[in-house]
């Protein structure tokens, strides 16, 4: 059960929302192509609309906690094919906290539901195959693309207008006092504000609808540590589906107690956990099943 709570709250921030057709003229490629290079993929892990994107973007961090001042910069590129079913993500940043200073590098793969993330201080690689809680929460719909938008409002989301990233007329979606610029399902530009932290991420190159070569994909050579479930129908997506049916039949109060047991949630306020609460049994009544 932890786990697959773990996995549906983040999850629903990896699901960016497709908007409507944009305004902007792209070049669309062949269409054959296009639909051969879905073929390959499992569709219910379409996540974006376009094809193949290489974005690189800014990130900044700018607050005060308890008298102490932080900063941070740094950079992010997004590589993705076959309309996001295969993408890879890496990060660099520097942070000064409290007078330290400190530098973090991130690389995570997403490849048909299968979960890559790796680990540069280790030097090791955590695999998970994470495949059919993501079907499960396609649900009904067609594909993990269709299901974004229905996520952003169950997360209490709200599309509030239009707005332009690098001339790519994108949604603007406000949640959880984030403001995200979306195009086609890709997030172009984050705002926000938490507990008076301010996190900014715009990008600054985007290169959409382009031949992106399988070595963009490639690893570091790390050992790959496989993680494996107590319950193997965690992997099949059938447990996902039973475990949200279960929190759907549940009172706040008995949510309360398994929240215990997770150390994320066990760390939110009473507000915050009830409206992860209400989340997760909209979640639930998306899905299909009983």
């Amino acid at each position: 059960m932890k786990k697959t709570v773990a996995i549906v709250i983040s999850t629903l921030f990896m699901l960016a929302c497709g908007g409507n057709p944009e305004t902007k003229t792209e070049n669309k490629g062949n269409p054959d192509s296009s639909a051969k290079e879905l073929k390959k993929a499992d569709e219910k892990l379409k996540r974006y609309e376009v094809k193949s994107g290489i974005i690189e973007y800014q990130t900044s961090t700018t607050g005060n906690v308890m008298g102490f001042e932080i900063t941070g910069k740094g950079t992010k590129k997004l590589i993705f094919k076959n309309f996001g079913t295969k993408e890879i993500i890496e990060e660099e940043k520097t942070e000064n906290n409290m007078g330290e200073t400190t530098h973090t590098h991130s690389l995570t793969k997403f490849d048909n539901g299968v979960i890559y993330t790796v680990d540069f201080d280790r030097k090791t690689i955590v695999k998970g195959d994470e495949s059919g809680v993501y079907k499960s929460l396609a649900g009904k719909n067609s594909s993990l693309l269709e299901t974004g938008e229905e996520m952003m409002k169950a997360m209490g989301g709200k599309k509030t207008g239009k707005g332009e990233v690098l001339s790519y007329t994108c949604d603007i979606w406000e949640i959880m006092g984030q403001k995200i610029w979306i195009y086609k399902g890709v997030t172009l530009k984050t705002e926000g504000d938490m507990l008076g932290i301010k996190v900014f991420e715009k990008a600054v190159k985007i290169d959409f609808n382009i031949d992106i070569a399988d070595s963009y994909f490639n690893l570091p050579d790390f050992p790959v540590q496989e993680i494996t479930d107590t319950n193997p129908e965690i992997n099949t997506g059938e447990g996902a589906k039973e475990n949200l049916q279960k929190i759907k039949n549940m009172s706040f109060e008995e949510f309360k107690e398994m929240a215990k047991e997770d150390e994320e949630l066990r760390s939110m306020t009473e507000k915050d956990l009830r409206n992860t609460y209400e989340m997760m049994k909209k979640m639930a009544n998306m899905m299909p099943g009983k």
